[in-house]
């Protein structure tokens, strides 16, 4: 207790429980209308998808060069594209013609060429071994549910898919040359 001016008491107080209580509960409700507004999933998809379609664009454009490489000291006289990449990048005829960095997990993308399998340039193309040029090729990489994506993604099945065809990104479940 303090004496004030004419010998009045006045008493100082704290906030009560109440009152700290209602404070919270406002500050929880403003902090879950700025979580919705935000959605924070849904920005994470968005990036991610980002990502696959930048990756898928990289690789294509790298499948498009190796097509038009001539390398007179090794094996390589271009009109043939690569026949495969693994997780440390696209390796044919010794030329490393994609490196992902960082490496995406095993199986993250998916490339397929026509003909299937090892894919010979034409400067060692041998009909015997029934295998030629890579005359085409689709790269896939997954899709994150995203419906405010172009195009929307709305089931968990689709995948981003890039074909040499056709040099656009696309969405599709079956993503074959």
């Amino acid at each position: 207790m303090k004496k004030g001016f004419l010998s009045k008491t006045f008493f100082f107080k704290g906030f009560t429980l109440i009152e700290l209580l209602i404070v919270i509960a406002i500050l929880g409700i403003l902090a879950g209308a700025i979580l919705i507004a935000i959605n924070p999933g849904q920005k994470i998809a968005s990036a991610r998808n980002a990502r696959v379609k930048s990756d898928l664009a990289i690789m294509f454009e790298s499948a498009k060069e190796f097509n038009l490489q001539i390398d007179e000291s090794h094996c390589r006289d271009g009109g043939s594209y690569p026949s495969n990449f693994g997780e440390d990048g696209g390796i044919s005829c010794g030329i490393v013609w994609y490196s992902p960095t960082p490496a995406p997990p095993s199986g993250y993308y998916d490339y397929q060429s026509i003909p299937a399998g090892t894919c010979l340039p034409t400067k060692q193309y041998d009909d015997s071994l029934g295998t030629g040029p890579c005359t085409s090729f689709s790269i896939s990489g997954p899709a994150y549910l995203d419906p405010n994506s172009v195009p929307p993604v709305t089931t968990t099945t689709s995948r981003w898919c890039i074909r040499s065809s056709s040099g656009t990104i696309t969405l599709d479940s079956i993503c074959n040359p």
